[in-house]
């Protein structure tokens, strides 16, 4: 298991809490793939839906379901948002356990839940994460396994 240090009041090493803030620091990225992106996209979209209504290509009526259809989706993207930032109070909130537990009772947890957090992994990304294959966030689709 590769170890990760973290800023904390003392240097010691404190593997699993690091390497927990690391998974959660991947799954903001994934989360938070291109939202402002996507955004503008359906706000591309709207304004050629109101073109093609506009220019009687559409009907007032189908356009509206479009318009609502657009609408959903873009609610749906702003959940994405939103589980990034909830994400993200998960990593500061590990970086707070980690500076108050002892460094010697911490590298005894994570000794002991070393392979049932593993365990708990869906996807190839994580483990690497998880074993110091890949100190980055992933940015490419999860593979399953």
């Amino acid at each position: 298991m590769r170890v990760v240090k973290v800023n904390n009041r003392d240097t010691s090493p404190k593997p699993l809490l690091g390497v927990l803030s690391l998974q959660v620091e991947a799954a903001i990225v994934e989360a938070g793939v291109d939202i402002d992106g996507m955004m503008a996209k359906f706000g591309d979209l709207n304004g050629q839906l109101n073109t093609l209504v506009s220019a009687g290509q559409l009907s007032d009526d189908a356009g509206k379901k479009l318009e609502n259809t657009l609408g959903e989706m873009v609610v749906h993207m702003q959940c994405f948002d939103l589980l990034a930032q909830k994400l993200s109070h998960v990593q500061q909130a590990l970086a707070l356990l980690e500076a108050e537990i002892p460094s010697d009772l911490c590298g005894d947890l994570s000794r002991k839940l070393d392979e049932k957090v593993k365990g708990l992994y869906s996807c190839a990304d994580e483990l690497k994460i998880h074993v110091g294959a890949d100190d980055v966030a992933s940015r490419a689709s999860p593979e399953l396994f």
